[in-house]
């Protein structure tokens, strides 16, 4: 909070002859010989400076500090600066040096700059004693829940306690209320990956670094109880390790790509009923309840998924692991993955222990156009967005291009594929050589009403946004460095609002809000 301290109101001159009360008998030396107070300073000023002061100040600090205010007196003794006006009170709204309308213009918006992007540091603005230690994996359980995979391989987050958002770590609090030990041999797993939250934001799921799935049973904001080793014995009978992808779509199922004991990769996941889970494999479901009229449904026919990146994958040139999208928009649910081969399929739920496995049809389009999916899906309504690497352009790093595309699926068998880079340049004359390449990592995100596509853009992986138009044409909105931050990973919207993180060098939670950007106002760029 910015206050301009006030003074006196008697009658002196202010400098180096600066006397109180000349000519009385209590004359005597002025305190303020060497200038005004500030709010004599400023009541001092000419009307036009006190506007541009004002303005300048109700920009400047916002520009500076995301919470800083300007505190403006409304009525304030000054000190008399002979010659310059005839009181000693000034008054923002009647009498002398009147304000009123500069105040009722700023807080009518009449001098704002248009809205934009704009970044702020999520911790260090929001949180009270926020560390820098966010590496991956962040969600949003609620209002008041905010958690991450930390630095430290472990759990750790924020919550929103009396309006206040405070730092959490349900790792430590289930070390000190229930003993349950970290950095220990048997203690809690660290994670490995793929933070995940159950709709009814009382459980926690992450696969560990043993290839397995732990958690928390989230009793409230400050209380936690890990779960060691969640369905271990079952997937330890099966032969399964997680790998990549893990889901939490409802409070009755868990999906996740698990690699098997033959090496193979598949999905599989859990289903509870009557308060026990049990193992439920998408893939092997299909065979077994559609192979004997459909080839295609046998688990050897079926696509498999993209796992962890290794140097051995079917499919070089990324740095994204496998992922699963649920889609509960249509009227039998999906359930996508990425293949190994960069291309798409997914499950039809036909409930939740019979599955039919479907081979995208929009694949022929990627194989014609020599297009590999590379990293994350983006679902929504019937379109799949997605980053494609151009096998053309091979994967030396000066030469490949990864691009943004989206499948959408028209219904019947009926799919197509649209660039959005290729429809800015079409449509909007944006050349795809000033757009910016995606990186290696494939994260995308979409709005929650449709309208935005955001990703990753190189060579500083800032935030790059494409604008959905009519659904045919897409206008690419740019990339924001003077104002964003670079980020790889948990890029995605919450309400309006963009947050990622940034795993390899600042740690705390970014955020990007579509508002006025202070620091371009013209109060605060013409006016020093």
């Amino acid at each position: 909070m910015l206050l301009l301290d006030g003074g006196s109101s008697n009658d002196y001159e202010v400098g180096c002859r600066a006397i109180f009360a000349p000519g009385r008998a209590e004359e005597k030396e002025g305190m303020w010989m060497y200038g005004w107070d500030q709010s004599s300073w400023f009541a001092n000023q000419s009307d036009d400076n006190r506007n541009n002061i004002i303005k300048n100040l109700y920009y400047a600090i916002p520009c500076v500090d995301n919470n800083g205010h300007y505190m403006f007196h409304g009525r304030r003794g000054t000190t008399r600066y002979r010659g310059t006006f005839d009181t000693f009170t000034y008054r923002a709204e009647t009498g002398y040096g009147n304000q009123q309308e500069t105040i009722k213009k700023l807080w009518n918006g009449d001098f704002a700059t248009p809205h934009e992007w704009v970044h702020h540091n999520f911790t260090d603005d929001q949180v009270f004693n926020g560390l820098h230690n966010a590496a991956s994996s962040l969600i949003f359980v609620g209002e008041d829940k905010i958690y991450f995979i930390a630095t430290d391989g472990y759990i750790h987050g924020y919550v929103r306690y009396n309006g206040t958002w405070l730092g959490v770590s349900p790792t430590y609090a289930a070390k000190m209320k229930y003993g349950q030990e970290v950095n220990v041999p048997g203690g809690q797993v660290q994670a490995k990956s793929d933070l995940v939250a159950s709709p009814d934001g009382r459980t926690l799921l992450y696969i560990g670094v043993d290839g397995y799935i732990h958690g928390f049973d989230i009793i409230d904001i400050w209380d936690y109880r890990h779960i060691p080793g969640f369905m271990m014995r079952q997937m330890l009978w099966q032969g399964l390790r997680a790998e990549c992808g893990l889901i939490y779509p409802a409070n009755d199922r868990v999906y996740y790509i698990a690699r098997q004991g033959d090496g193979t990769l598949r999905v599989h996941g859990f289903l509870r009923s009557f308060g026990a889970w049990s193992l439920v494999s998408p893939s092997r479901s299909a065979e077994d309840n559609f192979a004997a009229g459909d080839t295609g449904q046998r688990v050897m026919a079926q696509f498999q998924p993209a796992g962890a990146p290794r140097p051995t994958s079917a499919h070089p040139g990324t740095t994204a692991p496998g992922c699963l999208v649920y889609d509960s928009s249509t009227p039998i649910h999906r359930l996508y993955y990425r293949t190994q081969n960069g291309w798409l399929a997914y499950y039809e739920v036909i409930d939740p222990i019979r599955y039919r496995y479907v081979p995208c049809p929009g694949n022929f389009l990627l194989h014609s156009h020599h297009l590999a999916i590379l990293g994350k899906l983006a679902v929504h309504g019937n379109r799949v967005y997605f980053v494609s690497h151009d096998l053309d352009t091979g994967y030396d790093i000066h030469t490949r291009q990864d691009r943004v595309n989206c499948l959408i699926d028209h219904g019947g068998g009926v799919w197509n594929l649209i660039s959005l880079s290729y429809s800015a340049q079409h449509f909007y004359g944006q050349s795809m050589s000033g757009q910016a390449n995606s990186g290696f990592d494939g994260e995308i995100a979409v709005s929650p009403d449709g309208k935005l596509i955001a990703y990753f853009g190189l060579p500083f992986s800032f935030v790059c946004l494409f604008r959905n138009i009519d659904g045919e044409r897409y206008k690419y909105e740019g990339t924001y460095p003077a104002r964003s931050r670079k980020g790889d990973n948990s890029l995605h919207f919450r309400d309006n609002d963009i947050f990622y993180t940034d795993r390899w060098t600042e740690h705390f939670i970014h955020q990007l809000k579509f508002e006025e950007y202070f620091c371009t106002n013209p109060a605060v760029v013409d006016f020093p």
